[in-house]
């Protein structure tokens, strides 16, 4: 018999605090992590603010993206409000997610993984059905790369609050690769 899960939780010990914790955090890191890279792509072609500007635009006003071709701040400024709003529903889904893997899954991973490519492919569907032409505009490419590193500030945070042991390897695993192994660690040649 197991005990009765704690008020406001699940059976895993994890309250709603726990839960909402995570979607916050989990949901302004990899909207951040978007945003930021748009930011840096739209920098080095000399146009900064311009693809939230297209997004808004094709989103929002039914514009084709070839054709926005100035920054309009309170597009950007609503795309913004926009952007994170889905992070956060998609911050919050992910959460309980993770907290039911924990509870449920034989391999968390895999599920993880899962969850992860469903949400590219919707970003993408969702992007060629609402806005047509725009996931081209933007390309297939920078989605992918923008939502793969989104995926992992995500999962990092997620790791590092739920298993820490296994993040603490995942780093250590990091530094080895990056700068080989410590100086008093590395064999006589």
């Amino acid at each position: 018999m197991t005990a009765p899960a704690p008020s406001g939780g699940s059976s895993s010990g994890h309250t709603t605090g726990d839960i909402l914790y995570d979607a916050f955090f989990s949901a302004g890191l990899g909207g951040s992590v978007v945003a930021i890279f748009f930011l840096i792509v739209d920098v080095t072609r000399g146009d900064p603010l311009l693809t939230p500007t297209v997004v808004a635009a094709a989103l929002f006003e039914g514009i084709a993206p070839a054709e926005v071709t100035r920054v309009d701040l309170a597009l950007v400024t609503a795309y913004t409000a926009v952007h994170f709003a889905v992070f956060g529903l998609l911050g919050a889904a992910i959460s309980l997610l993770v907290h039911e893997a924990e509870l449920h899954s034989k391999n968390p991973s895999i599920l993880l993984f899962t969850i992860f490519a469903i949400f590219e492919l919707g970003a993408i569907a969702a992007g060629t059905v609402l806005a047509p032409g725009l996931v081209e505009w933007i390309g297939y490419g920078k989605i992918a790369v923008a939502n793969l590193f989104a995926a992992m500030a995500m999962g990092g945070f997620l790791v590092s609050s739920h298993r820490p042991d296994l993040f603490r390897e995942w780093l250590r695993s990091l530094r080895l690769i990056a700068f080989g192994p410590p100086e008093d660690q590395v064999p006589p040649g």
